[in-house]
């Protein structure tokens, strides 16, 4: 399992670096503008793309009717997928906070706990949201391959953003966000919507495994 991870993050290694260039613009446009929620939902959904580009990599060099004859089960191939993702993910939620430390501190605001609980709320959003986009990802990529599901899996990243930035445009939604969650009992709400995500996950690494198994190379 460990070589089959490794195998995907060396693959990707000169990929990673023309994503962190992006990821860095990104970061200074929310810098520049001084808006957390951009900064880390463009950085985190970026990211967290890099196994559709693993998907692209392993179709054009033939590996997965290579990885077949080795002594390797198919759910391992699967699993390794679902890894990337974690490790995207813990990798996006390391510079979201980087990324929001620097911008808070440049808007006056790291002084501030309402800016931090909305920034902490909006993170958690973003995270809860990735696992859901992801567990949604890869069987579609599993099932139709990773150019095939391009345009399937741009109507699922686009449609959220689209419908966050027309709710923000008459919502100031971190104000919206501190006072709802202020008001409501929020630790037991949150964690029963990630747990959600969690189990969704979870279940969509088993769909995957079932998809994998029948797929023929």
């Amino acid at each position: 399992m460990k070589g089959l991870v490794l195998k995907d993050l060396l693959d990707l290694k000169n990929y990673i670096r023309q994503y962190m260039l992006t990821i860095v613009f990104f970061g200074v446009i929310g810098f520049a503008i001084e808006n957390v929620s951009y900064a880390q939902a463009l950085c985190t959904l970026y990211l967290c793309m890099l196994p559709v580009t693993a998907f692209s990599l392993d179709e054009r060099s033939g590996w997965e009717r290579y990885a077949l004859t080795l002594p390797v089960r198919r759910r391992d191939l699967v699993t390794a997928k679902y890894i990337i993702v974690l490790i995207a993910m813990a990798a996006s939620f390391v510079l979201d906070l980087i990324l929001t430390t620097a911008i808070l501190a440049r808007s006056g605001q790291a002084g501030s706990g309402q800016a931090w609980i909305a920034s902490g709320l909006t993170l958690y959003a973003i995270m809860t949201y990735t696992l859901i986009f992801c567990g949604l990802l890869l069987p579609i990529t599993f099932k139709l391959g990773s150019e095939r599901a391009r345009m399937v899996i741009i109507l699922i990243v686009l449609l959220p953003i689209a419908a966050s930035f027309t709710l923000g445009a008459f919502v100031d939604l971190e104000d919206l966000a501190v006072t709802v969650f202020s008001m409501a009992t929020s630790i037991c709400v949150l964690a029963g919507i990630f747990a959600a995500a969690v189990l969704f996950f979870g279940m969509s690494y088993k769909i995957s495994c079932g998809i994998y198994d029948k797929k023929e190379f």
